[in-house]
C-alpha cells in the first residue's frame, strides 16, 4: 500500500475542482525536477545541497552514483545504495531507527566482557562474501546479531544501539529534503557555522518572528549570512510585498537564495540598493531620477560593478548627508562566506575555479535572475512612508553607526531586529538606543537550543549541543518630534 500526505490529497482535490490548472505546477512543487536543488540528508550526520542533473553524479558515502534515479521522485523519498553498490534505489521501507518497546528495564550489562573478535563469529571475509552474494543491509545486520555471543544477553537499550551502529555502516541511505529555509539553514550550519556567522535555525525563526515578516510588507534587510535570512524572508512573503537587500560598500552574497527552488513570483519582490541611495531618496524627496546611463542601474551593471550604481546616484547623494557607517575590525574576514555548502554538479562537485570566473570585481557572482537593482524612483517609493520591517544580520558592520542610518528609513512603530554572534556590539547598541530614545521595547536575548532524545523509557537531553546560536537585539522604532513648550510657558510667552 502507498501512503499519501494531506498535502498530496489537497493538491489532487484542487486539480480535480480546477481542471484548467496545469498538472506540472503541482508536480514541480512536490517532485524533483531536473535543475532543481535538493537537500541530501544522510541520517542527519551529513547534509549537502545538490543540484539535480540527469547526467550528473551525487556522492553518497564513499561512492558516486547517477542522479537519473532522483528525477521525478517526490520530496521526502529515501534512497539507499543497491546491494551491488553501483546505483541508488528507492527505498520502500522507512529508515531503521533505534526505537523499540522496552519490556525489561532491570537487566544490565555488568556481566558482559568486550573480547573484540571473540564475541563475533563472522570475520571480515565472511561479511564481504555476504555483500558479494547480494545480501541487503538488513540481512547482514541480522546475521551479525545472530552470530554475536553477547547480543542476546545485552539490555534492550544496548541492542538498539548496536543495530543503529551497524545500520550506519551497512545501510547507506539518504533522504531528499525540499530546500526550504529551515533545511538550507541547517545544511550551512552543519557544514560550518562560521559560513553564516553562527546563525542557527532557531535564531532564524526568532528573527522572522520579532521582525513581523508578513506577506505584503516592505522589508529592509542587511544579510551577510550567505542569503539565508533573505531566502527565509522571500519564502514567507510568498511573492507579495517588497524586500530590499541593502549594503554599504559591496553586495552581499545570495548563495542560499539560489539554493532554494523559489518561483519567479517569489524572486520578483527582491531588489538590492546601497544604503546611500536609500538615504538620498529619503532626504531628497522629489529628486529627478538620474540619467539612464548611470542611474538606471540595470541588474547586469549592479552585479558586475556595484560601485557604478552608487556613482549613478551622485546627484541624489550630493544633497544627502555623507555616509559615515564604519566597518568593525575583521578578525576573521568572511572565511566562511567563500566556502558554501558543497554542491554536487554534473561532475560530482562544484568547481571553485568556475565560480571565481563568474564572480565580479567585488566577489559577487552574476545571477541576475535572483534580484534587480533599485532605481531612485523605486527607492523613494520604499522609504516613503518607510519600511514596515527591518532585519540586520551583518555583524561585520559597526552596529551603532548602521542603526543610526537605518532608523530614519523605517515607518513609525516599525519592529527591527539586529543579529550578531557577539554580545558586546549589541550591548553597546542597546545602551545607545536607550540614551538617544530612538526606540522602545528594547530586548537583548541569547538563542540557546538543546535537542532531546524522546524514546520509550529513555528520554534525556543529548550529551552534546551547540554552545550558542548568537545574540538578538529587538525593538520598535519611534519618531522623535520637536519638544513642545508646556501650556503655562506658552501662555506667558504670548502675554505682552
Amino acid at each position: 500500500t502507498r501512503t499519501f500526505s494531506l498535502k498530496h490529497v489537497a493538491i489532487q482535490l484542487h486539480l480535480t475542482l480546477n481542471p484548467t490548472r496545469k498538472v506540472t505546477m503541482a508536480a514541480s512543487t512536490l517532485c524533483v525536477q531536473e535543475g532543481d536543488n535538493v537537500v541530501l540528508d544522510e541520517r542527519g550526520e551529513k547534509i549537502t545541497i545538490v543540484k539535480v542533473k540527469a547526467t550528473g553524479q551525487v556522492r553518497l558515502g564513499k561512492g558516486r552514483f547517477s542522479m537519473s534515479s532522483l528525477v521525478g521522485c517526490p520530496f521526502g523519498s529515501v534512497f539507499q545504495v543497491s546491494a551491488d553498490g553501483n546505483s541508488l534505489e528507492l527505498r520502500d521501507k522507512p529508515i531503521p531507527t533505534d526505537v523499540s518497546k522496552i519490556q525489561d528495564t532491570e537487566k544490565d550489562n555488568s556481566s558482559l566482557f568486550d573480547r573484540n573478535s571473540e564475541n563475533q563469529k563472522l570475520d571480515r571475509e565472511q561479511i564481504e562474501e555476504l555483500k558479494r552474494s547480494g545480501k541487503s543491509g538488513e540481512e547482514i545486520i541480522d546475521a551479525l546479531c545472530s552470530n554475536s555471543a553477547t547480543f542476546s544477553h545485552k539490555t534492550e537499550f544496548s541492542q538498539d544501539k548496536y543495530r543503529a551502529k551497524k545500520a550506519r555502516k551497512y545501510i547507506m541511505c539518504a533522504t531528499l529534503r525540499k530546500p526550504t529555509a529551515r533545511a538550507i539553514c541547517e545544511a550551512y550550519y552543519a557544514n560550518g557555522p562560521e559560513q553564516v556567522n553562527n546563525l542557527r535555525v532557531d535564531s532564524l525563526a526568532v528573527l522572522l518572528n520579532l521582525a513581523n515578516i508578513v506577506a505584503g510588507g516592505k522589508v529592509l534587510l542587511f544579510d551577510n549570512c550567505l542569503g539565508v535570512v533573505t531566502g527565509a524572508v522571500l519564502e514567507r512573503m510568498g511573492g507579495l510585498g517588497h524586500v530590499c537587500s541593502s549594503h554599504v560598500d559591496r553586495l552581499f552574497k545570495f548563495d542560499a537564495v539560489r539554493s532554494m527552488n523559489l518561483s519567479q513570483e517569489q524572486r520578483a519582490v527582491l531588489c538590492t540598493a546601497p544604503l546611500s541611495l536609500l538615504t538620498a531618496a529619503k532626504t531628497a524627496g522629489s529628486l529627478p531620477a538620474p540619467p539612464t546611463a548611470q542611474g538606471q542601474a540595470e541588474p547586469q551593471a549592479a552585479d558586475a560593478q556595484p560601485a557604478d550604481t552608487e556613482a549613478g546616484s551622485a546627484q541624489a547623494q550630493a544633497e544627502a548627508p555623507a555616509m559615515q557607517v564604519e566597518r568593525a575590525p575583521d578578525t576573521a574576514e568572511a572565511s566562511g562566506r567563500d566556502a558554501p555548502v558543497q554542491q554536487d554538479g554534473a561532475d560530482g562537485s562544484a568547481s571553485r575555479t568556475q565560480q571565481s570566473k563568474q564572480a565580479g570585481p567585488s566577489g559577487q557572482q552574476h545571477h541576475h535572475h535572483n534580484r534587480t537593482s533599485a532605481t531612485l524612483d523605486l527607492a523613494q517609493r520604499l522609504v516613503h512612508p518607510g519600511f514596515s520591517s527591518c532585519i540586520i544580520a551583518a555583524p561585520r558592520l559597526h552596529t551603532i553607526s548602521l542603526i543610526d542610518q537605518v532608523l530614519p528609513l523605517l515607518a513609525p512603530s516599525t519592529p527591527f531586529v539586529i543579529y550578531s554572534p557577539w554580545v558586546q556590539p549589541l550591548a553597546e547598541c542597546f545602551n545607545h538606543l536607550q540614551v538617544t530614545r530612538k526606540a522602545v521595547m528594547l530586548q537583548l536575548q541569547e538563542s540557546w537550543l538543546r535537542p532531546y532524545q524522546v524514546l520509550p523509557a529513555r528520554t534525556h537531553p543529548h550529551m552534546t549541543c551547540s554552545g550558542t546560536g548568537g545574540f538578538i537585539l529587538s525593538g520598535v522604532s519611534v519618531v522623535q518630534g520637536e519638544p513642545r513648550p508646556q501650556q503655562g510657558q506658552q501662555g506667558r510667552q504670548e502675554t505682552p
